[in-house]
C-alpha cells in the first residue's frame, strides 16, 4: 500500500484524482470527448467533469491516479478501501454478491452454480429486518433467500436490535450455512450493534459478516475506532456523503485485512458488475479531495464530542427528554398532548416529536411524525413541533418498508 502522501497530516495527504482533473482543465484542451457540454459552464462545475480520458484512469480496473487515491483511502481506513461514485447502495449489492461467490452460490458463476445448488439449495443469507432497500432489490438480483432476524414486539423495523444471541439463534436454527450475515448498524435512529460480538459468532459459525455502516463512515476516526472493519466485520459499506463533506453519492466499500483475500481480489470486478460505465469524476475528486480532510478528523471529533456530551446534558436540564412511540403501520400521525400519554401507554407507535421550549403546559399540542421518525419531546412545556426520521426522505428507508412522507 503507498502510505508516502500520508505522512505529516493533512499537509501531507495528496489528492491526485483532484489534481488531475483540474491541471486538465487549466489547460483549457479542446475537448473531443464525453461529456456532451464539452466543459462549458451551465451550473459551474462543467469545467471539472471529465471521463476517462488518457490519464484519467478507470474506476473498475484502476491502476493510476484512482488507485493511488484508494491506497491513500485504505491507509486512513486501516482496510482495503475502493471507491463508489453510487453511494452504499452500489456497495451493498458488490458485498452481496463477493459473498455468494465466495460461497460458490452466485448465478453469474454457472458452472458452479448448479453444483452448489444440488449439494446445498439455494444461496441464504441472514439479515436483520431493518436492512435497506438496497438489500432487498440485491436479493432479487442475486436470487438468494433471506433468513430475517425479526424486531422484537415492542421494536420498530426501522430499529430492530441485531445481537449476538439473536445471531446464534439464526444461525443455529438455519437449515444450510448461510453465505453471509448481515447487518445494518448504525440504524436509522442511530443505534448501534455490538459488532465484534456479532463477528465472533459468525466466524465461529464461518460466515463472514457483512455491515452496512453508511451513517458511520466517521466511526473510524473516534477514540477507539467503532468502524465495522476494526472490530471484526469481514466487509462494510459507508456513505461518505452522509457524515463526511463529500458530494451525494460519494461512497466506500471496505474490505478488512485479514478477512478472505478472494473480496479484495475480486471487489473491483464485483462492483463493475452494478456500476455504471460512466462513475462521476466530480464524486470522485469529492472521496480524493476528503482524504486530507479526515487525515485530521480523528483530532477534530476529538475535540467536538466534549460539545456533544454539554449538550445533552443541557437539555436534560432544561426538561427535555426522549419519547418513543412505537407503532405497527407506516402513516402519517397527528401527535397532540391526550394522543401522545394515549400511545405511551399502549405502546404501538414510535414517534419521535421535536418540540420548542415554551412556558408553562404540559407536553407538545401537536407533532407529526412518518413512521420510525426522529425527534425529541420535551416532557414539560407547551412545545410545538414535527418529527421526520432520517430514513423519511426516501431513499434510506429500510427495505420492504414505504412511508408516507
Amino acid at each position: 500500500m503507498n502510505r508516502r502522501t500520508m505522512a505529516s497530516g493533512a499537509e501531507g495527504v495528496g489528492t491526485p484524482i483532484r489534481d488531475f482533473v483540474r491541471r486538465y482543465a487549466a489547460d483549457s484542451p479542446a475537448r473531443f470527448h464525453m461529456p456532451g457540454h464539452k466543459g462549458r459552464p451551465v451550473l459551474g462545475c462543467e469545467a471539472l467533469d471529465i471521463t476517462e480520458i488518457d490519464g484519467a484512469d478507470a474506476l473498475y480496473t484502476a491502476d493510476g491516479i484512482i488507485a493511488e487515491s484508494e491506497n491513500i483511502a485504505s491507509a486512513l481506513f486501516g482496510s482495503r478501501t475502493f471507491y463508489s461514485a453510487e453511494g452504499s447502495s452500489l456497495c451493498v449489492r458488490a458485498m452481496l454478491y463477493l459473498a455468494l461467490a465466495r460461497a460458490g452460490a452466485s448465478r453469474t458463476e454457472a458452472s458452479r452454480l448448479e453444483s452448489s445448488r444440488a449439494e446445498a439449495g439455494r444461496p441464504l443469507v441472514i439479515a436483520g429486518r431493518n436492512a435497506h432497500a438496497s438489500f432487498v432489490t440485491a436479493a432479487a438480483l442475486l436470487d438468494f433467500d433471506v433468513a430475517w432476524i425479526q424486531p422484537r414486539p415492542d421494536e420498530p423495523v426501522y430499529s430492530c436490535a441485531v445481537t449476538a444471541d439473536a445471531l446464534r439463534t439464526a444461525l443455529a436454527a438455519a437449515d444450510r450455512p448461510p453465505c453471509a450475515v448481515y447487518v445494518t448498524s448504525p440504524d436509522y435512529l442511530g443505534s448501534m450493534a455490538d459488532i465484534a460480538a456479532a463477528a465472533d459468532v459468525c466466524h465461529a459459525y464461518g460466515a463472514p459478516l457483512l455491515v452496512d455502516n453508511a451513517h458511520g463512515a466517521y466511526l473510524r476516526f473516534l477514540a477507539p475506532s467503532l468502524h465495522p472493519c476494526d472490530l471484526g466485520a469481514d466487509m462494510c459499506c459507508d456513505s461518505a456523503h452522509k457524515t463526511l463533506p463529500v458530494l451525494t453519492g460519494g461512497a466506500y466499500l471496505h474490505v478488512r485485512h485479514g478477512a478472505d483475500a478472494f473480496f479484495a481480489e475480486r471487489a473491483r470486478e464485483a462492483m463493475g458488475l452494478f456500476g455504471s460505465t460512466s462513475p462521476s469524476y466530480l464524486i470522485l475528486q469529492s472521496l480524493d479531495a476528503c482524504n486530507p480532510y479526515l487525515a485530521g478528523h480523528r483530532e477534530r471529533l476529538a475535540a467536538f464530542l466534549p460539545h456533544v456530551q454539554s449538550l445533552r446534558e443541557r437539555l436534560a436540564a432544561r426538561g427535555f427528554a426522549e419519547i418513543r412511540i412505537y407503532r405497527r403501520r407506516d402513516r402519517r400521525v397527528s401527535a397532540g398532548k391526550a394522543h401522545i400519554r394515549r400511545v405511551l401507554r399502549r405502546g404501538i407507535y414510535h414517534v419521535y416529536v421535536h418540540a420548542r421550549k415554551r412556558r408553562g403546559g404540559a407536553l407538545p399540542a401537536r407533532g407529526r411524525a412518518h413512521g420510525a421518525a426522529e425527534a425529541y419531546a420535551e416532557s414539560a412545556g407547551d412545545g410545538r413541533g414535527r418529527g421526520v426520521s432520517p430514513a423519511a426522505a426516501g431513499h434510506d428507508r429500510p427495505g420492504g418498508v414505504h412511508g408516507t412522507a
